[in-house]
């Protein structure tokens, strides 16, 4: 009747009122009748004309939905379906065939009707709306970006299109931008694994739109990705600002959902430097350095530091702990970027610590961000040949002459002669003569007086050998000689003498020692040091084990005194083939 239709349409009118848009059903009748509540905005139904004017104020606030057939295989897309009314009732048609949803015991199931084809159409209105549509421009936007039409029985009904729907009211994202666009190089070179650069944005973007970035192909865009709207070097990419790389450049670029961008974003990522590098000084340590004595500076120094942009170094300078490898650091100094002594060294005064003219120091720098290098260096100070003025020495002891001539860098090659008038172990004459000029560590030949008569070389001979047993019973052989010259020596040649040092265990022994040598290689045999006269010169031996032959280049003696000015007296070689053997 007019007042049940009249209440029904009443009833949705103040559902409208309350500013809510009600999606309704076209009804399962296969006709185009009135039927209610559709009919309630049927400008063309009776009822409607008789209510004057209508229920349903606002239209576009009440949308009855038909259903239509949507499917991939075994129909017709888009044909109406056969139990769906339609006609002026109906505003739009939307997919209601077998629609899976929930069902009321907690399950799914497949349902048809336009009362699924109006839970469609209320899905999508809610979707609009969220995406920022009005809720009074629903229907006007579904009927006019309807991609297709439902046939009903010569009647055509819009097929909603949520995208199409959606896109017509898209607007481009805006400006893009990135939070940060500079990052650390690596200390290890290599990026092990992505590095994030800044995140990626956009100024505006309509309600529910979603925005997706991608990097432009070409510049540096290879070695970046994208990752959840955060901007990232790849894992692998060189990020070592002294290769040298100083930035990269690439372009991002955002799109929306619907296809549409924002204005291209190049972009240039700045890699920052880091202190990942030591500073080095020049030159390295290593081999030993010969330096000439009496002069200051060594060598030139400085160093460098890898890192960029360039770091500020400390001064190079020699380290202040003074032990170790820098133990004679004291006697150095970095002057105008030279290493130099203090005082130039002199040869012949070493000033180190161990006094052999070998001088160790420690040189440091450093870059003030906890970098630095310390390096080692051995100096060897050389002689350098100089002139010195040869003192007088004639007159002078023996002994007095050597040290007076070694304290003016001077040696001494002495030998003997007799003099009526100069005292035994007294200088008779010197060459160079006393106020020339001779080099320093060259010779100065003294003759020394041995007084009125001089002795001779010994002049040695063998007489013969016996073999015996020592006092373990082993077997040996002795070799048995004389000097034949022996009365030229004085008879205190071999008197017990205890100033001139000790012999082993013997406090007192003789002003003359006897050695015998071998000589193939001068190497020492046998000596007496406790004769006593030159008689017994005549019976000195040395011994080999039985069997063990003499040396094959022959034997010989030295006598030597030790008496100050003492000379040593060398014999001749008595050959292996006068040594009896076997």
């Amino acid at each position: 009747t007019s007042s049940g239709v009249n209440g029904l349409c009443n009833a949705i009118q103040l559902v409208i009122n309350s500013g809510k848009l009600v999606v309704n059903s076209a009804g399962n009748q296969g006709s185009n009748v009135e039927k209610w509540p559709a009919s309630c905005n049927d400008e063309a139904s009776d009822v409607f004309t008789a209510l004057n004017g209508g229920i349903v104020t606002d239209k576009n606030m009440f949308i009855t939905v038909a259903n239509s057939v949507s499917c991939n295989s075994g129909c017709t897309m888009d044909s109406g379906a056969v139990d769906s009314n339609y006609g002026p009732l109906a505003d739009v048609a939307a997919p209601g065939t077998n629609i899976v949803s929930t069902s009321n015991d907690g399950l799914v199931a497949t349902s048809s009707g336009t009362s699924a084809a109006a839970a469609t159409v209320s899905g999508v209105a809610a979707l609009m709306n969220e995406c920022g549509v009005a809720l009074s421009a629903i229907e006007s936007t579904l009927q006019s970006t309807a991609t297709g039409t439902v046939n009903f029985s010569g009647t055509n009904e819009p097929r909603i299109d949520v995208y199409a729907a959606l896109g017509s009211l898209n607007t481009a994202p805006g400006a893009l931008a990135i939070s940060s666009t500079s990052i650390d190089e690596l200390a290890s070179g290599v990026a092990a694994s992505p590095v994030a650069v800044g995140d990626l944005s956009v100024t505006s973007t309509d309600a529910c739109d979603s925005i997706s970035y991608s990097i432009v192909p070409g510049g540096d865009g290879a070695s970046f990705q994208i990752s959840s709207g955060t901007l990232e070097v790849k894992a692998g990419t060189l990020l070592d600002r002294e290769e040298p790389r100083t930035a990269f450049n690439l372009t991002v670029r955002a799109t929306d959902f619907f296809g549409a961008s924002a204005a291209d974003l190049p972009i240039t990522v700045t890699l920052n430097g880091i202190n990942d590098n030591d500073p080095v000084i020049n030159p390295a340590g290593g081999p030993v350095i010969a330096h000439a004595e009496n002069v200051q500076d060594i060598f030139a120094v400085s160093a460098t530091d890898a890192d960029l942009p360039a770091q500020v170094l400390s001064p190079v300078s020699v380290s202040t702990s003074l032990v170790g490898s820098n133990i004679d650091g004291a006697l150095f100094e970095v002057v105008g970027g030279q290493l130099r002594f203090k005082t130039a060294p002199d040869f012949e005064t070493p000033a180190d610590s161990g006094l052999d003219n070998n001088y160790r120091v420690t040189l440091t720098v450093s870059d003030g961000a906890g970098g630095s290098d310390a390096v080692s260096y051995s100096i060897d100070v050389t002689n350098v040949i100089e002139s010195v003025i040869v003192p007088n020495v004639v007159g002078s002891p023996q002994a007095t002459a050597e040290s007076t001539l070694t304290a003016a860098q001077l040696n001494a090659s002495v030998s003997l002669a007799t003099s009526a008038t100069v005292a035994a172990g007294d200088v008779i004459s010197q060459n160079p003569a006393a106020g020339t000029s001779a080099n320093e560590n060259s010779v100065v030949n003294i003759v020394v007086s041995s007084g009125s008569g001089l002795a001779a070389d010994p002049i040695l001979v063998n007489t013969g050998f016996v073999d015996y047993n020592d006092a373990f019973g082993n077997p040996f052989r002795r070799w048995t000689f004389d000097v034949t010259n022996k009365s030229v020596y004085p008879a205190d040649f071999f008197a017990a003498t205890p100033d001139y040092g000790p012999c082993g265990l013997n406090d007192t022994p003789a002003r003359s020692w006897v050695n015998f040598y071998d000589a193939g290689d001068d190497s020492y045999i046998y000596g007496f040091c406790a004769l006593g006269t030159p008689d017994n010169l005549n019976g000195i031996w040395f011994a080999k084990p039985a069997g063990t032959p003499p040396p094959a280049a022959g034997v010989y003696i030295t006598i030597v005194d030790r008496s100050p000015g003492g000379l040593t007296y060398t014999s001749n070689v008595v050959p292996a083939s006068d040594l009896a053997f076997p």
